[in-house]
């Protein structure tokens, strides 16, 4: 099994901040740039979302949609809606939709019991 990357690096103005992994609680992209989220603080990093996604730990972080990974240990709750929708919500209460094309990452969430 993939073991991810331990950190990231992240350019602040003439420094660079190395982020462990267990400090994201989510990251979204923005374009050809990715915005790490860190409690009340986040950081705009050059990099791809999809690029990222396979350098990350499947037992820390899973993608839910197109443009959101969360941190699993962030997940407070999976809402179901109509039509077999489901929202996710972390600890912050932000919330998104599970995009039908991560489905699967919804199966193995569940099943492998990584929710807790």
């Amino acid at each position: 099994m993939k073991e991810g990357i331990p950190r990231l690096v992240v350019k602040i103005g003439r420094s660079y901040r190395f982020v462990r992994m267990e400090e994201i609680d989510w990251l979204e992209a923005e374009r050809n740039y990715l915005r790490l989220h860190l409690g009340d603080k986040s950081h705009l990093i050059r990099h791809t979302l999809g690029g990222i996604e396979e350098k990350l730990d499947p037992q820390r972080f899973v993608r839910i949609n197109r443009s959101t990974i969360v941190n699993v240990e962030r997940i407070k709750e999976l809402r179901c809606l109509t039509n077999s929708n489901m929202q996710v919500v972390i600890d912050d209460n932000h919330s998104w939709n599970w995009g039908r094309r991560y489905r699967g990452n919804l199966a193995r969430l569940i099943e492998g019991g990584l929710a807790g």
